[in-house]
């Protein structure tokens, strides 16, 4: 992975300190993950001025990738900063997945639902117990999608490999 940073946005009550992260730094030093405020308000500024110091050092290629909400943080941010991206069980419609969890009105009308880019990698749990993928499983089909049986939302077994090995041939 010559010359190519990675940036991991975590999900919600998930930290930067993950097993995941953990992982894609073994195959890729420059992986970089930041703490990541559930108030997109707060999130994006600071997000974007943490990716802006990172591609000053000089960064040749850049993945974002991210899992659940860091799924929605990371498609959107590649977007603006013209990287490519790649998305675990994501969260695409933040509003609605969040209601559960008892968030202020204010944070959850802050979030607009995912674009579900045609340049996004997406890797699905088939069965996901957090997040139902069947409002969008059509789109998901035209889309780069790789759908797995027998994992869970947080992915973080095996199947996360394929994630890895898919990361390091981009």
């Amino acid at each position: 992975m010559n010359n190519k940073t990675v940036f991991y946005f975590h999900g919600y009550n998930s930290s930067p300190n993950s097993d995941k992260v953990r992982r894609l730094r073994e195959v890729s030093p420059d992986t970089y993950a930041s703490e990541i405020d559930v108030d997109p308000r707060i999130s994006l500024p600071f997000l974007r001025e943490a990716i802006r110091t990172q591609l000053n050092k000089g960064a040749e290629k850049v993945v974002f990738v991210g899992t659940s909400l860091g799924g929605w943080y990371a498609e959107k941010l590649a977007g603006e900063f013209d990287a490519k991206c790649v998305v675990i069980n994501p969260c695409y419609s933040p509003s609605g997945i969040l209601l559960r969890h008892g968030l202020p009105e204010t944070i959850l009308d802050s979030y607009a639902d995912m674009k579900l880019s045609g340049t996004t990698k997406f890797f699905i749990s088939s069965n996901d117990e957090v997040i139902d993928f069947s409002p969008i499983r059509d789109v998901l089909m035209e889309r780069n999608t790789s759908w797995f049986e027998g994992t869970s939302h947080r992915f973080n077994g095996p199947e996360f490999e394929a994630v890895v090995d898919y990361v390091m041939d981009l």
